[in-house]
């Protein structure tokens, strides 16, 4: 008897959400992967799980990852979770491959077992044990290349190894001297070594912080004239990037938005932010206000929610993510001619609003009420951006001397 689709899903989540991830990662999964799934599934006319219609869709993708449409990453991703339906249907089960042959450290089976005794008694959750595993087989598998044994472990060895790893993690030097600390405690422990490094004092240097690029204020009237407002797709995308602009709501927040968090009578908005959990109210202006009434009244589909943005074909859903907005976001530039910037995405029209306001002078604790945010140096990087402002931090040199150098006689 075939199933649907929509349990065997629920299924998979279920012991996805007994691996203890991350809700974030649970929800990519769900409104992603797996939606991309149902999607491919409902354009052929079904919402039953059929093999070869699977096998079908493992195709389209492989297609898709040829032509260079997706990236590996969401390839692998979605072979992953389609492997994940087959498995849950047939069997009711599935394969998470935390451990296994295919893994591409692997020490000894002694070494092994110590790896799981420590994991086991580290208490992290599902994800970072994962990520900690392999850091700690390629650590043993390290010790064995170099005829060194775990019970002879000082802090010299310890440190010959961080230069080496560093070279293969650079971006995940936290799980390496987590997984370090953690060997360290258990041998140290067992009385089987005595390691002295203090690990409080061995922190990875920081990433860079790069900066989404904001949209300035001709860019975002230039996208607007591309928005054709007499169909439901145009006014709905004219109503979302208002919103964006003009209050600085991050996508998920507008994405979430439900007929209910609309006070008509006072022209403001009420909702919970989606980061933070604090609750937020907004004022909004006329022209904003018709659109949603245009929007709600004219074009919305009928459908039983009251989420308020709606796709534009069937079948016809809330918004599942802010990579829909992303997308309107990037039709609209290329539109409008406007030249793609590394990291630009919906959320530039957040930085936009919070830019415009730091170079009309509102105060930064403003802005920072404004949108939301926790406290001021969330709000730093949009100093950044006017340099009219950032030209005020600099001294002059009136009343220092200049004795030589290449600024002698000039100034």
């Amino acid at each position: 008897m075939q199933q649907k689709l929509q349990p065997l899903i629920d299924g998979i989540m279920h012991l996805l959400e007994e691996r203890e991830l991350s809700k974030a990662t649970l929800s990519t999964y769900r409104t992603r992967y797996f939606h991309l799934i149902e999607v491919y599934f409902t354009d052929h006319g079904t919402n039953l799980y059929s093999d070869d219609l699977l096998d079908s869709c493992l195709s389209y993708y492989c297609s898709k990852l040829e032509d260079r449409t997706i990236g590996k990453a969401h390839f692998l991703q979605m072979e992953r979770c389609i492997r994940y339906l087959r498995e849950y249907y047939h069997d009711k089960s599935i394969t998470f491959h935390l451990n296994g042959s295919s893994k591409k450290y692997l020490p000894s089976e002694e070494c092994m077992r110590l790896v799981e005794r420590i994991i086991n008694d580290s208490g992290y959750n599902y994800g970072i044990r994962r990520r900690i595993h392999c850091c700690m087989r390629e650590f043993f598998c390290y010790l064995e290349e170099n005829s060194l044994s775990y019970k002879n472990l000082t802090d010299d060895i310890i440190m010959d190894f961080l230069p080496i790893a560093h070279n293969r993690h650079k971006c995940s030097m936290w799980d390496v001297l987590c997984a370090l600390r953690l060997i360290s405690e258990h041998l140290n422990a067992d009385g089987l070594a005595d390691i002295q490094i203090d690990f409080r004092y061995l922190l990875p240097k920081k990433a860079a912080v790069r900066l989404i690029p904001a949209f300035t204020p001709d860019e975002v009237r230039r996208m607007l004239e591309h928005v054709n407002q007499k169909n439901d797709n145009g006014t709905r995308d004219m109503a979302i990037i208002l919103l964006a602009c003009y209050t600085g709501m991050r996508g998920a927040d507008i994405i979430h938005l439900t007929l209910k968090n609309i006070d008509w009578k006072n022209s403001s908005l009420s909702f919970i932010q989606s980061k933070t959990g604090n609750r937020m109210s907004q004022p909004i202006n006329g022209q904003i206000m018709n659109l949603l009434a245009d929007y709600i009244l004219n074009f919305r589909p009928k459908v039983q929610t009251d989420i308020i943005f709606i796709t534009r074909k069937a079948p016809f859903r809330p918004l599942s993510d802010t990579s829909a907005l992303d997308t309107i976001t990037r039709r609209l530039c290329r539109d409008a001619g406007i030249p793609k910037r590394e990291r630009q995405s919906f959320h530039s029209f957040r930085r936009a609003c919070a830019t415009w306001l730091s170079s009309s002078g509102v105060p930064l604790t403003t802005i920072t009420q404004f949108l939301g945010h926790a406290d001021l140096l969330s709000d730093r990087h949009y100093l950044t951006y006017n340099p009219e402002q950032t030209a005020l931090c600099a001294i002059g040199l009136d009343g220092i001397e200049i004795r030589g150098g290449v600024y002698h006689g000039i100034l």
